[in-house]
């Protein structure tokens, strides 16, 4: 991905150059295709380009057009459409870039303008007539925007850490933003912009800010309803416009000269993709480039997706797979590197993510890597509460039908999917999720946590049983688990840094604003269709997806040996743990060190996934991970 920054006086005294050099300096990396600066007396814009469309081998940001200039990190897919809305000649669009489609749209529309866009986008546009910085990032969060604001400068970057570098930026840990980690649990929807370095902050999804005499005001652009469309009461319909959503928006995002990767688990989400792009980049004479996390040969017992990783190799023939283990690497090898590239703890399976971009690159030099992820939020979403929803609207006929249709297509006994899917469903939820099987995980414990429950006052005891509870509680309808409070993509994952640092940009064809818009038109009952978990897209790929991955109702983990590579690396992450437990006392004082050394020192090998201990492994990864992050942060 590009990379943009910039700085603006708020207290209107001159800028300091070095500052914008500076932040230059810190994205040097993401611009292999070339950079530029643009400046006046109190403010400065800049930009890293790498190329992926055909149309950004034409750009030169920043970009000054008219009263505004523009700098930008964007790929526009709606470009035909913007064409006809701003009156751009058809002798003028092929040499139109993205970031003079932005431009323009904010002429048009002001900062109404993220409302007209369909693509992944972070920019920032400067009003030379109005002296007014007005910044947004994508629908769905794909882009970042990273800035800081004192009594004299604003300050933006793609990354945390080209803003944490400037001296007039205190380094200091957010240390309510890590309470909250290692609670294991995300942050309230007030918290969401703050980062884990406190004064840093960010653009959330689907929102923009403008930054006017020194006053940030931001505000939200999108925000989709339910909305049922009768239209869509056809099953058969519903498939197929669901396919076509997938298919362009796939289509858009390998719109590249440049070589496409996928990293293919073998599930629903990323077979989908791979199976799409390949047939597109097929028509092309290009191949796709998969990367996939599978077991070593002393696997321990347990299973990965190599047989359904195989089976999409074997229907298209134009896919060159590249299979991962990274058996070498411990889970916990160079964090620091880590951190500084992204200065947020990381994710269980940072390791695999690593392996899997670094092979895209040294294998076959991609610049484009697809990912299913989010599908479970919205195409492939298993929509497990329909029935319920369904009954609590009074929707009986609907309901049972599908009961009927579950227990054909799970071959269980229709009066047990009746009893376990609607007669509960008239239970308060707090009861209906103990009853219902399967739900025991969501029930929070501080025997589950890093953190020793004595260490904290009953005060912040019960403050957190009561968000702890409100994180917990079963959305109330499906809608809000495709779009809502609970969605919180990007948020903790910072892919954007991690595949920027190997010189490639993060796609992501399920989360596309179209497909997200279209499924809040859809009646409750086609998620389940046919009675099917994930049924909707399962109907939707007939024809595309091989018959095994389709109707399959089982599925390993992203990076399969996770449980036996954390036990596998136990005494080192034995040694990572701090002797000198005061020196934590005042900044992370709740975390147990103890425990986390007690709980590591009883893990034993799973030999299939149903002995998985999830709860010991979670206290072990992220109160390690924690105190690393703060060891780092702190500069102990």
């Amino acid at each position: 991905m590009s990379a943009i920054f910039g700085i603006l006086s708020v207290d209107n005294s001159p800028i300091n150059q070095g500052y914008l050099l500076q932040l230059q300096q810190s994205l040097r990396h993401r611009g292999i295709d070339g950079y530029k600066l643009w400046s006046e007396e109190t403010v400065g814009l800049g930009q890293m380009m790498l190329y992926t469309t055909p149309e950004s081998k034409l750009e030169s940001l920043p970009l000054e057009y008219g009263d505004w200039v523009i700098t930008a990190d964007a790929r526009i897919d709606n470009r035909k459409e913007l064409f006809d809305k701003l009156s751009i000649k058809p002798s003028d669009q092929k040499t139109t870039t993205d970031a003079l489609l932005i431009v323009k749209s904010f002429q048009k529309w002001a900062s109404d303008c993220p409302k007209h866009l369909v693509g992944d986008f972070a920019f920032a546009i400067w009003d030379k007539a109005k002296k007014q910085l007005f910044c947004a990032k994508d629908h769905v969060g794909v882009r970042q925007f990273y800035y800081f604001k004192d009594s004299h400068y604003f300050v933006f970057a793609t990354e945390i850490q080209a803003i944490a570098k400037l001296d007039f930026v205190p380094r200091q840990l957010n240390t309510e933003k890590m309470f909250d980690y290692v609670l294991v649990y995300n942050s309230t929807e007030e918290q969401r912009s703050n980062t884990y370095i406190q004064g840093i902050e960010k653009i959330r999804a689907s929102h923009s800010i403008n930054i006017s005499n020194g006053i940030i005001k931001q505000t939200k652009y999108w925000n989709p309803t339910p909305k049922s469309d009768m239209q869509w009461k056809d099953p058969v319909a519903c498939a197929l416009a669901l396919k076509e959503l997938i298919d362009q928006a796939v289509k858009d995002r390998i719109r590249t000269d440049y070589p496409v990767g996928i990293t293919l688990s073998g599930g629903l989400d990323s077979s989908t993709i791979a199976c799409l792009a390949s047939r597109q980049l097929a028509q092309s004479s290009k191949k796709l480039f998969s990367a996939s996390s599978v077991l070593p040969l002393t696997n321990g017992g347990l299973k990965d997706e190599k047989v359904d990783i195989e089976s999409v190799l074997k229907q298209e023939s134009n896919i060159v797979p590249f299979y991962v283990t990274a058996q070498n690497v411990k889970m916990f090898d160079n964090l620091n590197a880590k951190f500084e590239r992204s200065h947020c703890p990381l994710n269980a399976f940072h390791y695999m993510d690593d392996a899997l971009a670094s092979t895209l690159k040294t294998e076959a030099n991609t610049r484009i890597v697809l990912s299913g992820y989010g599908g479970d939020n919205t195409a492939t979403n298993h929509a497990s509460n329909v029935i319920r929803d369904l009954t609590r609207a009074r929707e009986y006929n609907k309901a049972f039908v599908l009961c009927k249709q579950r227990s054909n297509a799970y071959n269980k006994a229709t009066w047990k999917v009746v009893l376990h899917d609607m007669i509960l469903s008239f239970l308060p939820n707090d009861l209906h999720k103990i009853l219902k099987k399967g739900r025991k995980h969501q029930n929070f414990s501080f025997e589950d946590i890093p953190v020793s429950k004595e260490k904290l006052d009953e005060a912040t005891q019960q403050k957190v049983l009561m968000k702890v509870k409100l994180i917990y509680k079963k959305p109330l309808n499906l809608y809000e688990t495709i779009w809502g409070d609970s969605v919180r993509w990007f948020e903790e994952i910072d892919w954007d840094a991690l595949f920027a640092s190997y010189h490639q940009e993060a796609s992501f064809p399920l989360i596309d604003k179209r497909i997200i818009e279209f499924l809040f038109t859809l009646p409750l009952e086609q998620f389940q269709m046919g009675g099917w978990s994930r049924g909707l897209i399962r109907h939707a790929m007939e024809g595309v997806l091989p018959p095994s991955i389709q109707w399959k109702t089982i599925k390993a983990p992203f990076s399969p040996d996770y449980p036996t590579r954390i036990i596998r690396d136990k005494a080192f992450i034995l040694d990572l743990l701090p002797n000198d437990k005061e020196k934590f006392l005042e900044l992370v004082p709740y975390i147990d060190i103890q425990k986390i050394r007690d709980t590591a020192d009883c893990l034993k090998p799973p030999t299939n996934w149903d002995e998985f201990d999830i709860n010991s492994i979670t206290i072990v990864n992220t109160g390690t991970m924690a105190l690393k992050f703060t060891e780092w942060q702190c500069g102990y």
